[in-house]
């Protein structure tokens, strides 16, 4: 019996000794914590192979798959050698000291990669959940420049971090892989050193799976699962959801993140990408295809051949800084053996049926179109700053569409902004166009809706330019100093220019030709130093109409028709003047109207009923030599009121009564002690058949002063007639 219940005495102290002994995997905590050399022999001090060590520690959460149990796995520092790739699985964070710098041997494997490992379904998939990569310095380390692989892979995921570390030296591909992945954070890490590949085309495609060009290679990638994947068995392609990429470093590449797979029938939603810093990305800093709901903003690019590229993406682009390479050279901008298209370095293309709203963006230097907006995509371009572009500014072409204002686009190459090939812009309004090596704005196959309000300085050519039967209506825009003409119409177009002010023109202020036509009315056309119309090459249908005293210098070649003449000066409110308000009298009120012109030689005036209290109207026309109308507003307001009785009573209060107004909305009570009404209180009456009131509240013995007046509701304002005359009594 004793040795009985000594075995079980040990037994019990040797079960509580498991239970909470700290390296215990059975205890009944819901986390824990390793170090990869004091629990597993990783040494950071030789150049044996660390694999195993590190294995060991990760495969600890393959113990708790199924439960909400984490481990953490730090790494102090010290230099580590990977020989094979690593697993991580669900609820893992690896924690790495900054300077825990993992060198791979293997160059054509990964370092580290997702595992596969619990039952867990979604959309019909396995999922690994809650992996965290904290730290260090992961180095693709390559012995060889004719192998090319990634350091980190992970996929088919959800809550996934990788934070604070530095990714550098990979020979010719991705650096970092995300494929289908849900709740992905990339923050404060760093991402340099693209190593140009010297293997042949064939080994380099038998390595990354793909015709992969060095501009599809982006450091980060964020992409689709392949549905050829054997975890999705032919399944649907999966996206990533729910990214933010921010605080991030990206130095020394050729595209910086992203990805460059375009889907027709789904998309990578909620993507957020901020505060980064690109230097030295040859290519593209952001590759955005099949993105929604993007949003870019904060970043700043130096010294990089693109910004961004958006296809078939929708979202927002704003605060951004891109000062890009202007000619770009060597290697880095080729894609050599691999063959395929080089891109043409568009600051920004926004393209395949993209939907992007691009503001407050400062954009320099880029090697081709400033914005390049393409294949049937909508834009909303307002408030950039772009510069020295050695294309075009902005471009919008390939059936593109939208809105362009108050941008600031200063010596593009060729012209400010380009619209072409079935584009239609619906507003292009308040930019500042100066410089520009060609137009300041040129249209060709396109339609401008409405352009207005915009200032186009020191074009080489034309200020706007016509072509191919484009339509445009250009409305108090000013075209300065431009060095051939203000608005070139060729080949069958068709413009309508009302109110712009053209001056300083080296040849002319409008040229037509090649059958072009329009009506232009009320320019100001000044110091053009040929003409302000020339009509020309078989252009016949032009309207030409100057403002009232202009004299406009105008040739109508042989075999061209004109219609020339002095346009009708505009009638404005600002000469005329009437009172701003009228008693009621029962009859039809009209107010005298005074203007320094004379009335049935230059204008004529109509009233409108103005019978009732309320609103009344006076219509101006012009006549003669001004044109043009509109309406002046008054307002009629209530006749004087007639107080009726004033009637004191023992309670100290007081009744009054008074005439009914029913053109009145209410009645305003004034009363005081003082006969001037001096700091009066007012009671109010808000319905016109109500004619008497009392009012409460006096001081027994004192002499009060009693008036009402009718007032009418216009426009939420209460407009008052007159005060009926005073009466007074004294309080009981």
């Amino acid at each position: 019996m004793k040795k009985i219940t000594a075995v079980a005495l040990i037994f019990a102290a040797a079960l509580i000794f498991v239970l909470f002994s700290p390296q215990s995997d059975l205890r009944a905590s819901a986390d824990f914590t390793y170090s990869v050399t004091k629990d597993f022999g990783a040494n950071g001090n030789d150049t044996n192979d660390d694999t195993a060590a590190f294995q060991a520690a990760l495969d600890k959460a393959k113990i708790y798959a199924g439960t909400k149990r984490k481990i953490t796995i730090n790494v102090p520092a010290g230099t580590y050698y990977i020989e094979n790739r690593l697993l991580i699985y669900s609820n893992t964070t690896l924690k790495l000291d900054k300077n825990a710098h993992i060198k791979r041997r293997n160059n054509l494997d990964y370092i580290i990669v997702s595992g596969e490992d619990e039952p867990r379904y979604q959309s019909g998939r396995l999922l690994s959940h809650d992996i965290t990569i904290d730290g260090g310095i992961w180095d693709g380390n390559p012995s060889r420049t004719d192998q090319s692989k990634g350091v980190i892979k992970i996929y088919n995921s959800d809550k996934v971090s990788l934070l604070n570390a530095d990714i550098r030296n990979i020979v010719g591909t991705h650096f970092v892989l995300f494929d289908g992945v849900s709740n992905l954070t990339v923050k404060n890490c760093s991402f340099s050193n693209f190593i140009h590949y010297t293997g042949t085309a064939e080994e380099y495609r038998g390595q990354v799976f793909a015709n992969l060009n060095y501009w599809a290679a982006e450091a980060l990638h964020i992409d689709f699962l392949d549905k050829n994947s054997t975890l999705l068995n032919g399944r649907p392609y999966v996206p990533c959801k729910n990214v933010v990429v921010s605080g991030c470093k990206f130095k020394n590449l050729t595209s910086a993140l992203g990805t460059h797979h375009i889907f027709d029938y789904m998309s990578q939603d909620n993507i957020t990408i901020s505060d980064n810093v690109f230097e030295n990305c040859s290519y593209d800093c952001i590759n955005a295809a099949s993105f929604s709901n993007l949003k870019i903003y904060n970043n700043k690019a130096t010294n990089c051949g693109g910004f961004l590229v958006a296809r078939r993406t929708s979202g927002e682009v704003y605060n951004n800084y891109a000062a890009l390479v202007k000619n770009p050279s060597g290697t880095m901008y080729t894609c050599g053996k691999f063959g395929g298209k080089a891109p043409y370095f568009y600051g920004v293309e926004i393209s395949n049926k993209s939907n992007v709203t691009f503001k407050n963006n400062q954009i320099y230097s880029a090697s081709s179109q400033g914005i390049m907006v393409n294949t049937n995509s909508a834009v909303n371009i307002y408030d950039n700053f772009i510069s020295s572009s050695k294309g075009n500014g902005i471009a919008i072409w390939g059936a593109g569409t939208g809105k362009i204002y108050r941008n600031n686009i200063v010596n593009s190459l060729t012209n400010g902004i380009s619209v072409r090939n079935g584009s239609r812009l619906t507003d292009l309004s308040r930019n500042t166009i100066s410089g520009s090596g060609n137009n300041g704005v040129y249209s060709n196959a396109a339609t401008i809706v409405s352009a207005k309000y915009n200032s186009i300085s020191s074009s080489a050519y034309n200020g706007f330019s016509l072509a191919a039967r484009s339509k445009a209506v250009l409305t108090d825009n000013d075209i300065f100093g431009s060095k051939d003409n203000g608005v070139y119409v060729s080949d069958r177009s068709n413009v309508t220019a009302t109110s712009n002010y053209i001056h300083g023109c080296k040849k002319s202020g409008f040229v037509f030709t090649g059958l072009s036509s329009g009506t232009v009315t009320k320019n100001s056309l000044n110091g053009n130093s040929k003409y302000d119309l020339h009509v020309k090459d078989r252009s016949k249908n032009v309207v030409f109409r100057t403002n009232g005293s202009d004299k406009a210098k105008t040739k109508v070649e042989n075999g061209c028709k004109a219609s020339i003449s002095k346009s009708k000066k505009s009638l404005k409110s600002s000469y005329f003047k009437i009172g701003s308000s009228y008693t009621y009298t029962g009859k039809q009120i009209k107010p005298a109207v005074s203007s320094g012109l004379k009335k049935n030689s230059n204008y004529t005036v109509a009233y409108g009923s103005n019978k009732n209290t309320g609103e009344g109207t006076v219509t101006i026309t012009g006549k003669g030599k001004f044109s043009g109308s509109f309406t002046l507003r008054f307002k009629i307001i209530p006749k004087q009121s007639d107080l009726t009785t004033v009637l004191p009573d023992t309670a100290h209060g007081v009744t009054l009564r008074w005439s009914k107004d029913t053109q009145a909305s209410g009645y305003d009570i004034a009363y005081s002690t003082s006969s001037d009404f001096k700091n009066a209180k007012h009671v109010y009456v808000t319905k016109s058949g109500t004619a008497a009131a009392r009012i409460t509240g006096l001081t027994k013995g004192k002499k009060y002063y009693v008036r009402v007046r009718a007032y009418k509701t216009i426009e939420g304002a209460k407009c008052r007639g007159a005060w009926s005359k005073s009466k007074n009594f004294k309080a009981k």
